[in-house]
């Protein structure tokens, strides 16, 4: 199954702000006390665990959602999203658009892959989140994971999503009560039919 997420940005904004709204997603997703650290890597972190971690004035300073009309070609930038205590992670694409002419797009959109887990799965879905309300852009409509059963609405607000499917409390807190969580949020939507099957990496 192909399951990228995604969220059209609304301004340019600091990955700073991507990566504070998708804590706090997690925070309010989940319903946990406490949501493990997220830490940034550029590019395609490899699994040797030999990727370093953005630190926060260099978050600060990456600026992502800027259209990039000089470029015909379209551009884009790629980074690691990691969780703290855990191998599970989601691939954030910053993806500057072409319209149908090849014609560049003023549209920017956060294309995140997650791995196949539920931990997995429900960071990136936090991340498409942190993307859109940190720069108060939408949810795109080409998400591959089938939830509309569920929500039974078409929705592009991600703070109505966030109410919509969020859980109303936790159990414990810590890596493992994180993964746990995650499980529960993703065996909620029966179009998922309990995809993914691993709960954690």
């Amino acid at each position: 199954m192909s399951v990228d997420v995604l969220s059209v940005f609304g301004r340019p904004v600091s990955l700073a702000a991507v990566v504070d709204g998708a804590f706090d997603a997690l925070v309010t997703l989940l319903g946990c006390r406490e949501v493990p650290l997220l830490s940034v890597s550029q590019g395609w972190a490899r699994w040797d665990k030999s990727w370093r971690a953005v630190d926060r004035a260099e978050l600060e300073e990456l600026i992502v959602g800027v259209p990039a009309p000089l470029e015909p070609q379209g551009g884009s930038d790629a980074f690691t999203i990691h969780v703290a205590g855990l191998e599970d992670r989601a691939f954030l694409l910053i993806c500057e658009m072409i319209g149908e002419d090849g014609a560049p797009s003023p549209e920017v959109e956060a294309v995140v892959t997650p791995t196949r887990t539920c931990a997995g799965v429900v960071l990136a879905i936090a991340v498409v989140l942190g993307a859109a309300i940190a720069s108060e852009g939408v949810l795109a409509e080409e998400w591959q994971l089938p939830m509309t059963s569920f929500v039974r609405e078409r929705v592009d607000d991600p703070c109505r999503f966030i109410e919509l499917t969020r859980l109303r409390s936790a159990e414990g807190s810590g890596s493992e009560e994180f993964a746990a969580q995650c499980e529960r949020f993703l065996r909620r939507f029966p179009d998922l039919q309990g995809w993914p099957l691993d709960r954690s990496m």
